[in-house]
């Protein structure tokens, strides 16, 4: 019985122990090569940097464990932005900014959602062209322009501190428990992970998958335009080219943690992971002066390594019938 349950915990646990042992040795290498990088406030820095990609990075989890993926979230952070900062200005009332970032993120969600299970559209086309619409709409609300927002709350939400940490640390890891716990402990979760192993079956086991895909969307809207209110709230402006890219590092981040392309395989333990080892060696490229374009080079290694890894640790490509 004791060896059974050091074989299962051995194969649950491989990749967030193998991260977890490449951030340490990250980080020794790091403190080693720059003295700066041990320092409290760099190690917050690294939390609040940390912290958008985060947020977002929960439910593109949830989106990879039942076999998707969402291309549209770093879009979706843009248009949710420009749009708090121009309530906040216009307004200034707390519950209308972050009701209209939320709103803007689940409405976005939404369409992915309607698309994918109704449309019957493949999650990467679908996420893919209502990235570039999101974006352009993000452009088109602000007339290619910034909006300058110094309203004290989304002053206080994106570079406060309580205790001595980042409002948005703390956000970004209260989401975490959140989805830590909807995916170990609910029916949601447990179809989430049944739905990425094979839709077919989950299917003929009486679970709604349409319903199932579609609420893992709209969840992915909010938590992007969660991360859009935070974006606004740290830079103090609503920018339409905010976040350009940033899906790429998110999704780097979870595969890095050991979810899979495809499906059914992974956990919000290995994406935090994986979302400190990106934050850490952005972190250390920058203390150590490498120039942006070698930092360029180093994330589309690291993306392509995450992709590598995850075939490997899946076996090969495994089509999943939908």
């Amino acid at each position: 019985m004791r060896v059974s349950l050091k074989t299962r915990i051995s194969q649950d646990y491989v990749s967030e122990i193998t991260v977890l042992i490449a951030l340490i040795v990250l980080g020794v290498g790091l403190s080693i090569a720059s003295p700066y990088f041990l320092n409290f406030r760099n190690l917050m820095n690294i939390g609040l940097f940390s912290s958008i990609m985060g947020t977002a990075a929960t439910s593109m989890t949830m989106c990879l464990l039942a076999g998707g993926i969402d291309l549209s979230v770093g879009s979706v952070m843009a248009l949710s932005g420009v749009v708090v900062a121009v309530t906040a200005t216009k307004t200034g009332n707390i519950f209308l900014i972050l009701g209209s970032g939320l709103a803007v993120g689940i409405a976005c969600g939404m369409f992915n959602a309607l698309m994918i299970t109704r449309g019957k559209i493949n999650s990467f086309i679908t996420t893919l062209s209502s990235m570039l619409i999101f974006r352009g709409f993000a452009y088109l609300y602000t007339d290619g322009g910034s909006v300058i927002c110094s309203n004290p709350f989304l002053k206080w939400l994106g570079r406060g501190y309580i205790i001595g940490i980042p409002v948005p640390l703390i956000i970004m890891i209260a989401c975490f428990i959140v989805f830590g716990f909807i995916l170990a402990k609910t029916e949601f979760g447990r179809n989430v992970y049944s739905v990425g192993g094979n839709a077919s079956a989950s299917f003929l086991a009486g679970i709604n998958v349409a319903r199932t895909q579609f609420f893992i969307y709209v969840i992915s809207g909010m938590m992007a335009g969660l991360s859009g209110i935070l974006i606004t709230a740290q830079s103090g402006a609503g920018l339409p080219q905010a976040a350009d890219g940033l899906q790429m590092d998110i999704i780097a981040s979870v595969i890095l943690g050991g979810a899979s392309l495809f499906g059914g395989k992974g956990n919000v333990i290995g994406t935090f992971l994986g979302i400190l080892i990106l934050a850490t060696l952005n972190n250390g490229m920058t203390l150590l002066n490498i120039p942006s374009f070698w930092q360029l080079v180093a994330k589309g290694a690291i993306l392509l390594l995450a992709v590598v890894l995850d075939v490997m640790r899946s076996g090969g490509y495994k089509k999943n019938a939908y």
